[in-house]
């Protein structure tokens, strides 16, 4: 997410900033990062491309990779693969067994 935020175009009216809508989130099983909500429902447009607006005139190529958030996770996989590695690690060790 660190690495996506910037690279979100920031809007041009006060408070128009898609960057802000970025946010992790999880559950029990499942860990994620999304952007857009209410505030900013054009997100996936700016992420992913498309047609919008009236008559669908605004355009921007589609790209079913995504511009950020994907392209993010996939410069930094290696990272995150480590880090989740590490952590299930301490929460094996934290368990009592033995890890090999």
């Amino acid at each position: 997410m660190k690495d996506a935020k910037p690279k979100v175009p920031t809007g041009p009216g006060r408070g128009g900033h898609a960057s802000s809508s970025l946010k992790a989130a999880s559950t029990r099983t499942a860990a994620r990062v999304q952007g857009g909500g209410k505030r900013f429902p054009y997100y996936p447009w700016l992420d992913f491309g498309g047609a919008v607006g009236r008559n669908n005139r605004t355009k921007r190529p589609f790209m079913k990779t995504g511009r950020y958030i994907w392209k993010s996770y996939a410069e930094n996989q290696e990272k995150v693969t480590a880090q989740l590695a590490g952590a299930l690690t301490r929460v094996v060790i934290d368990a009592g067994l033995e890890v090999s």
